[in-house]
């Protein structure tokens, strides 16, 4: 589980790097990875990024301290 806590947290990151790029500069980084706006590959990426976010969010409350 903390294996997956890592990589959850280090797409969160990439996540949060590629959205302040596109708020910031107008660059769409995964558009340019997936060679268009809205292909499936494009699609895959946000939806597993907006997963690990939500799961950082719930473990980072739930984490036993």
């Amino acid at each position: 589980m903390k294996n997956l806590s890592k990589i959850t947290l280090v797409l969160t990151v990439i996540g949060a790097v590629f959205y302040l790029l596109f708020s910031m500069a107008g660059i769409d980084v995964i558009s340019k990875i997936t060679g268009g706006d809205r292909t499936i590959g494009g699609d895959f990426i946000r939806i597993i990024i907006g997963l690990s976010a939500i799961f950082s969010l719930i473990s980072s409350f739930t984490a036993k301290k």
